[in-house]
């Protein structure tokens, strides 16, 4: 899962590790941290792709930029083609989604493919960029008090350790979930704590806390008369097998959960495909070609 904390305080440093050991379980592999006179940074990390070289906090090459990344970007090689000009010092998507900052700004993010959360630090302008994925996926909150974003986690469990941080119950949010079994509110069940929309990218003064957040992917419904429904199934077939092929990018093994519907009987069987059949373009390693698909299944004796 892994999972990313952040200060903005002058003595974050003083909070940063108790708020990230808070989310240890997210990412039991390592962690890492960063500070300066402004803010705390830190992370959880489950390690997945390039497990030696893929610690972070990731620096660009000229030491301005550093990121902290949860999440799996599945399009990570193909953006690293077009960046043949910047000097890789690992094989992550962390460090691709950096590279790829640098060079586009947050221009860039809309052409991400995956599920991630981000925090991504300026230290010369001293600016905190933070990004969700298009369908938010990856949890991302904030706490803000009196205009100022003071902190920030994958779950909102962290600010808890905060000293300033006092937990009071939001009204309009419990309503909500009581009557539509789900809380459709940026607001959370905590008041001062909002959910970074998905889609949305957040840029945080980190000397005076003030936030300007803004939408840089919408989803859009394009009618298309020319296709029927056979020409529509293979699409639909030739986009799921795309789909999973990149789902299956790792340096560890992966395998499927099976609920006993369609499904999850078709990733499975998709997933079959693309070990055994490398001819189809699959983005996988080759390594892993010939191998077979681990399934599991969860049931409850009650």
């Amino acid at each position: 899962m892994c999972g990313i904390t952040g200060v903005i305080h002058p003595k974050g440093k003083d909070v940063i590790e108790k708020m990230t050991r808070v989310i240890y379980h997210r990412g039991p592999d390592d962690d890492g941290y960063f500070t300066d006179e402004h803010l705390a940074l830190g992370m959880r990390r489950l390690s997945i792709i390039d497990l030696a070289r893929g610690k972070q906090p990731i620096t660009s090459n000229d030491g301005r930029f550093v990121i902290f990344f949860n999440g799996e970007i599945y399009n990570y090689k193909e953006i690293k083609k077009e960046l043949n000009d910047y000097e890789f010092k690992t094989d992550s998507d962390t460090e691709v989604i950096l590279a790829g900052f640098v060079k586009w700004g947050e221009n860039f993010f809309s052409r991400l493919r995956g599920m991630f959360a981000f925090a991504i630090y300026d230290t010369e302008k001293q600016k905190l960029t933070l990004a969700r994925d298009f369908f938010g996926i990856k949890p991302l909150y904030y706490w803000i008090d009196n205009g100022r974003v003071l902190a920030f986690s994958s779950e909102i469990k962290s600010f808890l350790s905060l000293p300033d941080f006092k937990p009071e119950v939001n009204d309009r949010a419990v309503f909500n979930y009581l009557s539509f079994q789900y809380n459709p509110l940026e607001e959370t069940f905590f008041k001062g704590v909002f959910t970074l929309p998905p889609a949305h990218s957040m840029a945080i003064d980190a000397k005076t806390g003030h936030v300007g957040i803004k939408r840089y992917w919408q989803f859009e419904f394009k009618q298309n008369d020319s296709l029927d429904e056979k020409k529509t199934a293979k699409k639909i077939l030739a986009v799921m097998q795309d789909s999973v092929a990149h789902h299956m990018i790792a340096d560890v093994p992966v395998g499927s959960f099976l609920s006993g519907g369609i499904d999850s009987s078709i990733i499975a069987t998709l997933m079959s495909r693309s070990l055994t059949s490398q001819d189809r373009g699959s983005p996988i390693s080759s390594a892993k070609s010939g191998q077979k698909v681990k399934t599991f299944t969860v049931g409850f004796e009650s």
